[in-house]
């Protein structure tokens, strides 16, 4: 028997504990310090690949009998989503009916034709998507014999049956065989009927397949003979829900259904607004994470027990689709969350802050107006308690977090602070729309609700020998003012961790203040971060321990992307670029699966068991997968806003990685969702002849003050000149490689000019 390939090596497994019991991200300091920044290729190999959702049966982990993750393929049928989905597990094996505990269907293949597809997993070249990012899944896999399967499935709709179908081929080739070999597809029902080349039973159709099939009471067989010709196919349709299904021809089928789901994608995906960059894996992530969370919307997951919404969660999740240009989507996931229950300040807050945002990012006031009542309710509840409370906040309530005892009440930060954003955001639009007692009073409580705040910050936060700042989540308790170091050396401290950057990212810390630094530099100093992302330690059990039969994907110390979200705005409103980019490809090489980028709640660092391939958490994670899209947009664009929550400056390609302003290289967005209105830019190296030609088109943007175009070049070559076609705007040089144009509107087009680079000199 051959040597297995997955195997954990001392060094890997002593390098990946080296890093955890850091205080600092080892990693990822190094790769920020280099002169590039952080690159994918430099850390790709760092850590081994997600793979597994379960090893054994348990609690929250076993989603699959292979315990491989599945992809959740359907289509959107509202701007809410899609409403029925099909499973179909990575490795090849399997595909599930809507949940994990749902109707299966496996797939064997072999000369018995009773080696489960993917089994053996140094056999299986894969999973991936086609064309790198549609929701067709590709894989090949070797049998115990050495014959070659390839296969391919993808979920869809057809005329003949209102039901979601799966339509998988599988390809043999029959002129390497040396024996027959088979291709069993196990129904998983009982008492079903053959005719015709066709499962039926008691709800109807259950499969159709092609031609060259036979069925033995419990597995329909294919057997292939060795034969001269090149290559030999079967085609199956599996109905996702049993029912009424009219005659269909699954192998004359297939291309055109195939053909049909890309082209749905694809236009699906024009409709919004994609950034292109020079990185095709970049790309792929960028578009496949949104197919993913345009048929999640509001779904924290989907096929698992974390189908249902969150509060902040969610919210994050459809925010992202409005920045990629999908605001109808946005939309319809917010009034799906106001139409939920909303009896926690935090969930009151979040709604009037996401309502205020649809508004200031898209001008249109439909979703404000319709539920205008319900959220001059919440006002006026947000604002009764701070006037009642003594304090002056909102009144103590649950911490909200699963470690939490459900009878204390605490005074929440990250429930203040985005009530705060809240109120203060919405009295702004009911300015603009012509309410003004309504923009005065709640804009005066938002103001007052800001002081207390302030106060109970400054009364509450603890200031370290380090220079570093920690901030309870729960002020105004004396028991709470207790630094964690390490962070996730507990659970306490983790679970301090996932929620404490909600209290960063609206903008209360004034960015670039000694506050703003102190925070972030506990988060660096006190082990927060693995290759840019957020770590987790659920069972706070000490590096180098696995709790092998707990929840899969928690069972060691790990990271949560999940709450990564926030901590990445934080960065950007810091002008933290390298980290930014940082976590950008940590998440890209780390966070997510190879080539078909599913994420969880929470994935697994530390070695666990002989496990080669690392754990998640219930996947797909649609906040998780938010992640990429919030920093990718980051990258290239970012707003600021002043005291009312207005729009204020635009920064443009502040953070991008270095690699992609090399010659020839070209970023690119068209009508991307800015608070200013739709913005289109081309940034285009010709660094080898000493310059980048740039063309901001600003024509539907409104009060825009100044906007700040960073160009970060390989070598960080000086920007030597800049060449306006306009000759009337005024610019100048922030630093070396960001330029200012102020009162910038309409076409603006510009050549930068550049001389050699600090290493040459």
């Amino acid at each position: 028997m051959s040597k297995s390939k997955y195997v954990n090596t001392a060094e890997y497994v002593e390098n990946v504990r080296r890093m955890l019991i850091s205080n600092t991200d080892l990693w990822g300091e190094y790769f920020i310090s280099q002169p590039e920044g952080p690159t994918y290729e430099a850390i790709e190999d760092l850590l081994h690949p997600l793979m597994f959702v379960g090893r054994e049966p348990c609690e929250y982990g076993w989603l699959t009998d292979s315990s491989i993750y599945y992809l959740p393929f359907g289509l959107v049928d509202n701007p809410q989503g899609g409403s029925s989905f099909a499973l179909h597990v990575a490795d090849g094996s399997q595909i599930i009916s809507r949940r994990f505990d749902g109707r299966k269907c496996t797939i064997f293949v072999g000369s018995e034709g009773e080696e489960r597809y993917g089994s053996v997993l140094e056999n299986l070249d894969g999973p991936r998507l086609h064309r790198g990012y549609l929701p067709i899944l590709e894989n090949t896999y070797t049998d115990a014999a050495g014959f070659e399967y390839r296969q391919e499935s993808f979920a869809t709709r057809i005329s003949q049956t209102d039901s979601l179908v799966s339509f998988v081929k599988i390809t043999v080739v029959p002129k390497a065989l040396k024996s027959p070999v088979k291709v069993a597809i196990v129904p998983g029902e009982e008492g079903l009927t053959w005719e015709e080349q066709r499962l039926t039973g008691p709800e109807g159709t259950y499969f159709v397949f092609s031609p060259g099939a036979s069925f033995d009471g419990e597995k329909v067989v294919y057997t292939f003979e060795p034969s001269p010709r090149e290559a030999e196919e079967l085609v199956f349709v599996r109905l996702n829900q049993p029912g009424q299904c009219g005659p269909l021809a699954p192998q004359e089928l297939y291309t055109a259904a195939k053909e049909e789901t890309v082209r749905y994608w694809e236009e699906k995906l024009a409709r919004g607004s994609i950034f292109e960059v020079p990185e095709q894996l970049a790309m792929h992530a960028q578009k496949n994470l949104l197919i993913q969370n345009l048929l999640m919307n509001w779904r924290y997951s989907i096929g698992n027990l974390y189908e249902t919404e969150f509060n902040a969660e969610s919210s994050d999740s459809i925010q992202a689709l409005a920045l990629f240009g999908f605001a109808e989507h946005y939309k319809a996931g917010l009034q799906k969350m106001m139409d939920g229950p909303n009896e926690a300040n935090w969930e009151k807050g979040t709604r009037l802050k996401h309502a205020a945002y649809y508004y200031l990012l898209t001008k249109d006031p439909s979703f404000v107006l319709d539920n205008h009542q319900r959220l001059v309710e919440f006002a006026e509840d947000l604002v009764g308690q701070t006037e009642a409370d003594p304090n002056g906040l909102l009144r103590p309530e649950p911490g909200g977090t699963d470690i939490s005892d459900p009878n204390k009440r605490i005074y929440s930060l990250h429930f203040q602070i985005d009530s705060w954003r809240g109120l203060r955001d919405m009295a702004t639009v009911w300015g603009l729309l012509g309410y003004p007692e309504l923009a005065e009073r709640f804009g005066a409580a938002a103001v007052r609700l800001h002081q207390a705040i302030r106060r109970a910050v400054d009364l509450s936060k603890v200031e370290l020998e380090d220079g570093s700042l920690f901030i309870p989540v729960s002020v105004l308790d004396e028991k709470a003012r207790q630094p964690y170091d390490p962070i996730t050396a507990t659970q306490e401290g983790s679970y301090w961790l996932l929620v404490a950057p909600n209290s960063y990212a609206p903008g209360f810390f004034t960015p670039g203040s000694q506050e703003a630094k102190g925070i972030l530099r506990y988060l660096h100093n006190h082990g927060a971060i693995l290759l840019g992302m957020l770590r987790f330690n659920y069972l706070g059990i000490p590096v180098g321990f696995c709790k092998v039969h707990g929840w899969t994907g928690m069972r060691s110390s790990g990271v949560d992307n999940v709450y990564a979200v926030s901590y990445a705005k934080f960065l950007a409103d810091n002008d933290e670029a390298d980290r930014l980019v940082m976590t950008f490809y940590g998440k890209l090489a780390h966070g997510m699966t190879r080539n078909t980028f599913v994420s969880a709640e929470g994935e697994e660092v530390d070695v666990c068991g002989d496990d080669y391939f690392r754990s998640m958490y219930l996947p797909p994670n649609s906040t998780n997968n938010s992640l990429f899209l919030h920093t990718l947009r980051l990258l290239l664009v970012r707003e600021t806003t002043d005291e009312r929550g207005l729009p204020q400056d635009l920064h443009l390609a502040h953070a991008t990685p270095r690699g992609w302003l090399e010659h020839g290289q070209e970023i690119r967005a068209v009508e991307a969702p800015t608070l200013f209105g739709p913005l289109s830019f081309t940034i285009s190296s010709r660094l080898e002849e000493g310059a980048i030609d740039v063309v901001v088109d600003l024509s539907a943007c409104t009060s825009v003050r100044d906007v700040y175009l960073r160009l970060r070049t390989p070598g960080r070559r000086p920007i030597r000149g800049v060449d306006l076609f306009d000759g009337t705007l005024r610019w100048d040089l922030v630093d070396g490689e960001t330029i200012r144009l102020q009162g910038a509107g309409g076409q603006v087009r510009l050549t930068v000019s550049y001389g050699r680079s600090p290493a040459q000199l």
